[in-house]
């Protein structure tokens, strides 16, 4: 069973990494309508880097770095046994 500190880690690296496929199997159908609404721009690429700040629970603030810097703040809920997937996402601005 993979745990959900685990699964913010293959997360970010994925998002990191450009695989679009894993990432968007991260999110809920409700939670990547949230992301699309996150920010109008997507994260800047290249991405060299990452950080987990875990805020909650369930809520973890992911610092993605590189040209321009992003922090998201996401909220991910156990759809079936050991399987997170993000269910609100949002840009946190500093």
């Amino acid at each position: 069973m993979t745990t959900l500190e685990a699964t913010w880690h293959r997360h970010a690296a994925a998002v990191v990494a450009g695989d679009a496929a894993s990432v968007a199997n991260d999110f809920t159908p409700a939670g990547m309508a949230k992301a699309l609404e996150a920010s109008d721009a997507p994260v800047a690429t290249p991405l060299v880097a990452f950080e987990i700040r875990a805020i909650g629970e369930f809520q973890a603030e992911i610092t993605y770095f590189g040209e321009v810097n992003r922090t998201m703040r996401t909220t991910w809920q156990e759809t079936r046994p050991g399987k997170w997937q993000i269910i609100d996402i949002v840009e946190v601005v500093i």
